[in-house]
């Protein structure tokens, strides 16, 4: 149990990090900057997964598909 909270500490922590580029990112394709749209995107796929792990991790089903 110990293992899967300290792996939900680093999913949040990551999923904190990636919002906080994401938001960056977000600003920078406002501002005009066409190649932060193609990271913003990388970002959102990355956001997602990690919630996916994050979601599996909180049900109890840390198995990997």
């Amino acid at each position: 149990m110990a293992d899967a909270a300290e792996e939900l500490r680093r999913l949040y922590l990551q999923r904190e990090q990636v919002c906080l580029a994401g938001r960056v990112a977000d600003e920078a394709v406002v501002r005009g900057d066409a190649s932060a749209r193609i990271e913003a995107e990388r970002l959102f796929a990355e956001l997602h997964r990690i919630d996916l792990a994050i979601n599996r991790l909180e049900a109890g089903n840390d198995t990997k598909h």
